[in-house]
């Protein structure tokens, strides 16, 4: 393994209902935000959609 190999870094996908948070994989089966099954619930109902926004968006504001 050479140098660039061991410090290259792949981006973490991030949990789209904890907002800010990594996808933890929390879910048995899947392997990232595109199959889990919560995030799918989520997506799916316009109310819970329109709050999963709200809060991602709040999150961002307090990193940044």
């Amino acid at each position: 393994m050479s140098a660039e190999e061991r410090t290259r870094r792949f981006p973490q996908p991030m949990c789209p209902v904890r907002a800010g948070d990594p996808c933890s994989l929390c879910i048995p089966g899947a392997s990232g935000p595109q199959d889990c099954p919560i995030v799918q619930l989520v997506m799916d109902d316009p109310e819970l959609r329109e709050r999963a926004h709200e809060l991602r968006r709040a999150a961002r504001r307090r990193q940044g």
